[in-house]
């Protein structure tokens, strides 16, 4: 190739430019993300994947449709369904982390394909530049790192996907029905992924009128066509909504919802959040984003406000592009923004919601600077320097910071420092030293947290650490000091799980079988209660009971309770007895 004249090479290039630029993205995002099949289980994947268990039932695919996703409102049947395929089938995690790699990939070549579609000519060869610009800034956004290395996230990626595949199939789709059942089965997959799906008909709308001002009106049709789009959309949601009253029997429970949760004001103090993840994620990333929605606004409140106020008024009144990207990236983010209160009064914000919001942002974005670019307003070339040098700097923000999700005590350690304030940070943070037998820094960290902030799970923590270092007295009196605050299901039934291992430890196997029935009455899927209540039974010599009773049970287990009571009370005995029915229980390390 070398020794070809300019022309041949040229025409070379431009013949193989597809292939390359998507070899060029696959090279890229091995090296930005290879390391994460090395990671294991974090956060939440012990308690919503492993320590469920429904991956260990014959009819897991049945009661992933037919029953509530883990709590109240999760309603994902297709999600659940995925991962816990992954877990039944590839059961360990470098597998499970392959998969959310290859998701997250197969999401960034479809950013790729969208924009090469749209900026792309019948017959034309040309070298898709803006195309893998915009791919590999999506794909670079430190925001994308939780949802590509926890697996626990692969339900942002499966909607993500499935939302992305609606719109590339309707850029091909040219005739009516083609568009209307395309648009009805992916709309129907993505909705059954995550509830966030819901504002998706809004985003189209105005990623729409954004072609259409954009002169892209050849590429999406006319307004006939596109509402065969929009009524496939409009009958997969109430597909969805119609299977979600069947399975849950409400379309929305309160439970355990907040009253703030609906304030305007909490929603713009959100977006403002959020804004400021995706434009200085170099400074901001971090597994929690923790805020007070408590008390006055503060400017960054009011200056969503504003800005979503003169979005709307430039779209009107000048027919803004620019303000149609921003509008649209509203809608996206919106279903995340009603975010639920901690105890300790705050709210939480996470990265991995950016997953569809940062692609449909970006291959907007890259359509709206190659028109000015085109049109003489920006230079192309510092352009080209100013796309590099984020691209780069991106990049080596994600290989340094994906590494802190390599275990519990990488990631939390690194969440607390970035917010040693947070609640959520410092409980999980206190979790994970406990878990790794470091009883004193744990203690350091859960006594901090709830001299600042008290509430019912800086207390059940606190329960738990002088559990585990003998102090029964004290240990009962936090856990009984936790019934004082406000819990969620799950927050009750730990706590009187702990009141029964502290009956355990001191031998009344009749008051702690008391304390686990009302924690199983609270949350049947209380898996640990569901454990050391077969505890007891073997403790009173009822072996056959506890074995038959755990049979029954253990399909729903998993491994993590077995790991703690043997913290906790070293019987390896009952451990060997009771793994002998099932493989699936038994005792691993913390990692």
């Amino acid at each position: 190739m070398v020794f070809m004249n300019r022309d041949k090479r040229k025409a070379l290039v431009e013949k193989y430019s597809g292939k390359i630029a998507v070899a060029f993205i696959v090279c890229f995002w091995l090296l930005l993300y290879g390391q994460a099949t090395g990671f294991g289980f974090v956060w939440d994947d012990k308690h919503y994947l492993l320590s469920y268990g429904w991956y260990l039932q014959e009819d897991f695919l049945v009661k992933a449709f037919t029953t509530a996703s883990y709590l109240d409102n999760y309603y994902r049947p297709l999600g659940v369904a995925l991962i816990h395929s992954e877990l039944r089938w590839l059961s360990a995690p470098h597998w499970l982390h392959a998969v959310s790699l290859l998701v997250a990939l197969l999401n960034g070549l479809l950013v790729y394909s969208i924009i090469n579609i749209l900026t792309s000519s019948p017959g034309e060869k040309t070298v898709p530049v803006y195309a893998l610009a915009g791919a590999l800034l999506y794909l670079s956004h430190p925001a994308l790192i939780e949802s590509t290395v926890w697996i626990s996230a692969q339900f942002d990626l499966f909607v993500t996907f499935f939302l992305l595949m609606l719109i590339r199939c309707d850029l091909r789709a040219r005739k009516f029905w083609s568009k209307f059942f395309l648009a009805l089965f992916f709309y129907s997959l993505a909705a059954m992924s995550k509830e966030m799906a819901a504002s998706f008909l809004f985003s189209l709308l105005l990623f729409h009128l954004f072609l259409d001002w954009s002169g892209y009106r050849d590429k999406i049709g006319g307004f006939s066509t596109r509402m065969a789009t929009y009524s496939g959309i409009f009958l997969g949601g109430l597909g969805y909504v119609f299977m979600r009253y069947l399975a849950l029997g409400y379309l929305v429970s309160t439970s355990d919802a907040s009253p703030a949760s609906s304030d305007f004001l909490l929603l713009a103090k959100a977006l403002y959040h959020y804004l400021q993840i995706v434009i200085f994620p170099f400074f901001t990333i971090s597994p929690v984003h923790e805020f007070r929605s408590q008390g006055s606004t503060d400017f960054g409140t009011w200056l969503a406000v504003f800005l979503v106020a003169v979005a709307i008024l430039a779209a009107v009144m000048k027919k803004s592009k620019l303000a149609l990207v921003f509008l649209a990236f509203v809608a996206a983010i919106f279903p995340v923004l009603n975010v639920p209160l901690l105890p300790s009064k705050a709210s939480v914000l996470s990265d991995r919601y950016l997953t569809f919001p940062l692609a449909l942002l970006f291959i907007m974005l890259t359509l709206y600077f190659m028109n000015i670019i085109k049109k003489g307003r920006v230079s192309a070339r510092t352009m080209r320097y100013t796309v590099g040098a984020l691209i780069v700097i991106s990049s080596l923000t994600v290989f340094h910071y994906a590494k802190s999700w390599k275990n519990n005590l990488s990631l939390w350690q690194w969440a607390y420092q970035r917010q040693p304030d947070s609640v959520l940070a410092a409980s999980n943070y206190a979790g994970a030293l406990l878990s790794y037998g470091r009883l004193e820094q744990a203690r350091i960290v859960a006594e901090r947290l709830f001299k600042e902030h008290p509430h019912g799970t800086a207390a059940i923590n606190l329960g738990k650490i002088q559990l585990l270092t003998g102090n029964l007295a004290l240990a009962e009196k936090y856990f009984e000091m936790a019934g004082s605050f406000p819990l969620v299901r799950n927050g009750r039934a730990k706590r009187l799980t702990g009141l029964a291992t502290v009956s355990l430890k001191r031998g009344d196997c009749g008051k702690a079988e008391k304390y686990l029935n009302e924690a199983l009455a609270i949350n049947p899927n209380a898996k640990y209660a569901t454990m050391y209540l077969a505890y007891a039974l073997y403790l009173q010599g009822k072996e056959d009971e506890a074995r038959r009773y755990l049979q029954e049970n253990n399909s729903g287990i998993g491994k993590y309770p077995f790991r703690e009571l043997d913290y906790i009370f070293k019987d390896r005995k009952f451990i060997e007895l009771m793994s002998t029915p099932s493989p699936a229980i038994g005792v691993t390390s913390p990692d």
